[in-house]
């Protein structure tokens, strides 16, 4: 496959990052992944937009345009003729110019632009989330902590793993985050989503603004179905009827477990619709 590093075109296999490179050392890195159906990026303006916000966040600044980014993209997916794939890039806080204490970047780095495709067969053993999770659901656990900037998507995944490692023994797949006002957020690498008599609910702040999120609440929008973004709160949870989480990988992925509370995800009929809709807009 080929990738891009900055201007240049490579063979993915050629392609490194310098131990040199602050986006290592430091972990200041910003990466954005879009998915592809047969051969065309799905909103890959709303990606672009996105990873654009993260790098201001992360005060990141880059020598490409918005469009600079895309034309790129489209190029990769022109050159490796991949079917269904990923699409990821990554820009690291890159090399500093002149020695320096602090920390900031403040024009003293040249982030360095990353941009891959690799092929993506979901529902398949080859992926981790494969076909069983979307007949049987997947099981969460609730934790009490947030990710660090968590309206950026960045590579700081530790409170994740770390949290993930010790839960793992007792079955649980993923986590919920919980903020410090007991408030639901986000899961490790997707976005939550409740259904309460017929009503979707998702969180309304302290998470990233997923892409899917945004597509599946213009669904309900496009076909009346009711929905809020709002607070909502840890026990809040076990009283409602359906839970599924969304992501770019995943898609829509229905839950059977949080903590102690099980639901029989065969029984769930608003997210079965979302679902439908989400694969017929795909399509489009």
């Amino acid at each position: 496959m080929y990738c891009y590093h900055n201007e240049n075109l490579l063979k993915d296999k050629d392609i490194s990052i310098s131990f040199d490179d602050f986006g290592f050392q430091r972990g200041n890195t910003v990466f954005e992944l879009l998915r592809v159906y047969s051969g065309k990026p799905y909103m890959l303006d709303d990606h672009i937009n996105r990873l654009f916000r993260s790098l201001e966040i992360c005060f990141l600044q880059i020598a490409y345009t918005k469009d600079d980014i895309k034309s790129k993209i489209l190029s990769l997916i022109s050159k490796n003729s991949l079917k269904d794939s990923v699409v990821k890039i990554y820009v690291t806080q890159g090399f500093m110019k002149s020695p320096a204490w602090s920390l900031a970047v403040n024009g003293n780095f040249e982030p360095q632009v990353y941009i891959i495709e690799k092929e993506f067969t979901p529902y398949s053993d080859k992926f981790p989330a494969h076909e069983k999770y979307y007949l049987e659901g997947m099981s969460l656990a609730c934790v009490e902590a947030e990710r660090s900037l968590p309206e950026a998507k960045t590579i700081n995944y530790a409170v994740a793993v770390v949290e993930s490692s010790k839960l793992i023994n007792q079955g649980y797949e993923d986590i919920i985050y919980i903020s410090r006002n007991d408030y639901v957020t986000e899961c490790s690498r997707s976005n939550i989503f409740f259904v309460k008599d017929g009503v979707v609910m998702t969180p309304k702040s302290g998470m990233l603004e997923g892409v899917t999120r945004k597509s599946v609440l213009s669904i309900c929008i496009k076909n009346k179905i009711p929905y809020k973004v709002q607070d909502i709160k840890r026990d809040d949870i076990y009283l409602m009827d359906e839970v599924f989480m969304t992501g770019s990988t995943i898609e829509l992925m229905p839950v059977c477990c949080v903590d102690d509370k099980k639901w029989d995800v065969k029984t769930f009929k608003v997210y079965k619709k979302l679902f439908d809709l989400f694969k017929e807009e795909i399509l489009v």
